[in-house]
């Protein structure tokens, strides 16, 4: 009896609640649990979209499939009872004149801060601040530089030392576009060797992440490293990467050019930027692209995870299309981890402002008709520091 009781119970709590057996399994595959409250009911429902991927199915046969109710446009406004044609007629010249105006972005704008790299690095070099720490501790300066910002929303992908559950989520969301991506990978390129495999399901659902939760552009900040001390007296300054298998290659190239622009006015360029052969990329990706001239701008042409890669292009151009509307992404090499200047936290917040100006630049241009008035002044960001130690 008392069996049949709780039962009736937490049947009943569940449809009060509006959850359903098909949304728990979903929390429970995506790393997600339930909290009663609005943001965690629409993460749920946008999951409901999905068809989670089955672990025994072939991958390259996996292709989720996305609730057209994303891809549409909301229906049009319906007439209100007894309204006149009179009226109506008089509303068109209004609805036109809107139209012919530039659209005008959501607002904040939302950007997603990669703090590159993760704690697995076992040769961290006494004196040296490791990488993964200096990209964190960057990027929460540029968090809060952003967030200071009325213009903007922003996330940082990780904590410390691992990224951030949201992410994890995303990961095991999009398991089977993951799994059909890796078996694309070339075993001769060197950067299988680079970047670890938990590393590497890392970035994709990192940049699934991104292009599922409505961001509006994405940063992934790094430093370089020189292992030989006796290339290091030549090794310094920055540069940024673009991918041309993004799908906003364009717009990434000039949000890269904007923060090109503003760490060019404090830090020199890196002459030893390395880029990408275009014969690796297919001919429809790299027609107008000369990265000789680009490298002498401090722009490097990669093939790099977090922004699109070669291996996700060919993996969904061959299951029939991206399932996903690209956004801009970039990523920036602010220096190398041996010059003295990133030791301190002065020199370390000198690199966010900069990183911010330049986003704030690329925003203005893109949105002129949103710089009307006084630009926001954000102030000198406060952080606790004590989880960047």
């Amino acid at each position: 009896m008392k069996k049949a009781l709780y039962i009736s119970i937490a049947a009943f709590v569940l449809v009060i609640m509006g959850l359903g057996l098909a949304d728990i399994v979903i929390a429970i595959r995506s790393g997600t649990f339930w909290y009663p409250n609005r943001e965690s009911k629409n993460r749920i429902e946008k999951s409901r979209a999905i068809t989670l991927p089955s672990a025994d199915a072939d991958p390259a046969m996996e292709d989720m499939a996305i609730s057209k109710s994303c891809l549409t446009n909301p229906p049009p406004a319906q007439k209100k009872p007894g309204q006149s044609a009179e009226k109506d007629s008089e509303s068109k010249p209004a609805a036109s004149a809107q139209a012919a105006l530039p659209a005008r972005p959501r607002t904040p704008f939302r950007v997603l801060i990669d703090a590159g790299h993760i704690k697995e690095e076992p040769d961290e070099e006494k004196g040296i601040v490791p990488e993964y720490v200096l990209t964190y501790k960057t990027s929460k300066y540029l968090l809060e530089l952003l967030k200071n910002d009325g213009r903007f929303s922003a996330e940082i992908s990780r904590g410390p030392e691992r990224y951030d559950w949201r992410v994890l989520g995303s990961e095991r969301i999009y398991e089977g576009y993951i799994r059909g991506i890796l078996k694309e990978f070339n075993p001769l390129d060197k950067r299988s060797a680079w970047v670890g495999g938990t590393e590497r399901t890392n970035l994709y659902g990192l940049r699934y992440y991104a292009l599922s939760h409505g961001f509006d552009c994405v940063l992934s900040v790094h430093y370089d490293k020189v292992v030989r001390r006796s290339e290091r007296s030549r090794s310094k300054g920055f540069h940024v990467l673009v991918s041309p298998c993004n799908r906003e290659y364009p717009r990434s190239l000039a949000f890269a050019m904007s923060l090109k622009s503003s760490m060019q006015k404090k830090y020199r360029i890196n002459p030893l930027i390395y880029y990408n052969d275009l014969r690796i990329f297919p001919r429809e990706r790299r027609a107008g692209i000369d990265p000789v001239r680009l490298k002498t701008l401090g722009i490097s042409v990669r093939s790099v995870m977090v922004l699109g890669d070669i291996y996700e292009y060919q993996y969904f151009r061959r299951i029939g299309g991206f399932p996903f509307k690209d956004i801009p992404s970039v990523l920036v090499e602010c220096g190398f981890v041996h010059e003295r200047q990133f030791a301190s936290d002065e020199g370390v917040k000198a690199v966010a402002r900069q990183l911010y100006e330049g986003i704030a630049s690329w925003y203005e241009k893109e949105h002129p008709q949103m710089n009307i008035g006084s630009k926001a002044q954000p102030g000198e960001p406060k952080i606790d520091t004590r989880d960047l130690r």
